[in-house]
């Protein structure tokens, strides 16, 4: 009874309160103003369906959409398991071994990946490709040809390249916050103490004990990638997401850009998703944490 007379109570305060505001500022009753925000809410929903049978109607568009958007998916994926994947080695080598040679060039990579501008290292592998690259393997990485819609796993080796440079960085960069935590923890000195062999101490309890901030950093790295995504499309000919989306806001086609955009939003939400629940599958601690939260 208590909990129903507080909520009425705080329901009435709001009325009070929007009522107020609503004349001093809008100089209209509250009724109107509560009306006019449901039937806002009523046509944006209407307009929400439209647009989701709008585009199972229109067979080409859907097609433009679901062949540009396995394009950005596959480059986005292979550029964060090159970054992800390099970035996990250079951490390792470089926090199990602080002070050689190789932690300070891990250092330094991870420093100028993340300082880098994007279309900056574009253009640079764009020129090293195609200066250097193409004619020492006789082959045609980069064709900058706009009328070029031929799906080449070769073309995807450049632009991949560009975007897994800032997820490598930032991976190297947990990997060597998370391994100065581990190795000095009192688990891997009991573990050494013991007398176990380096590699048993490296998979059995390093590894499983870095994973959940490696893997929490596969976000951050699809964020990065989608962040330079646009550019390194336009500049590699790349027909994914970015140039379509482009496209689009240069010809002012608003439904073929909502297509674009929550074909994104559906696709982060999903990897979002997925890295969570590999999280908990991994690190059993943060299930029991949430259980004792809740």
């Amino acid at each position: 009874m208590r909990t129903l007379l507080l909520l009425a109570y705080r329901v009435i305060l709001v009325f009070v309160l929007v009522s107020f505001f609503s004349f001093a500022t809008l100089d209209q009753p509250v009724l109107r103003s509560v009306y006019v925000a449901l039937t806002s809410i009523q046509s944006a929903f209407a307009d929400t369906f439209r647009f989701a049978f709008d585009i199972f109607d229109s067979g080409e568009d859907l097609g433009i959409v679901l062949d540009a958007y396995t394009r950005s998916l596959t480059l986005m994926l292979l550029a964060v398991a090159i970054g992800s994947l390099a970035g996990l080695a250079l951490g390792l080598v470089s926090g199990l071994r602080p002070r050689s040679p190789v932690a300070g060039l891990a250092s330094a990579v991870s420093y100028v990946g993340v300082l880098t501008p994007s279309f900056l290292l574009a253009v640079l592998v764009l020129l090293l490709f195609i200066r250097y690259v193409g004619p020492a393997f006789g082959a045609r990485f980069v064709l900058l040809s706009p009328e070029v819609t031929v799906f080449d796993v070769r073309r995807l080796i450049a632009p991949a390249l560009v975007l897994s440079v800032r997820p490598m960085a930032f991976m190297t960069q947990v990997t060597i916050g998370a391994l100065q935590e581990v190795i000095y923890s009192d688990y891997v000195r009991t573990a050494r103490a013991k007398g176990l062999l380096r590699r048993t101490i490296l998979l059995r309890h390093v590894l499983r004990n870095i994973a959940a901030p490696a893997l929490t950093s596969l976000n951050s790295s699809f964020y990065f990638s989608l962040s330079s995504l646009l550019i390194v499309e336009w500049l590699f000919n790349w027909g994914g997401v970015g140039v379509r989306l482009l496209d689009a806001a240069a010809d002012r086609d608003a439904e073929m850009a909502s297509y674009f955009l929550v074909s994104i939003g559906i696709t982060f939400l999903v990897l979002n998703t997925v890295v969570k629940v590999i999280i908990r599958r991994v690190d059993p601690r943060l299930n029991e944490a949430g259980a004792a939260v809740s």
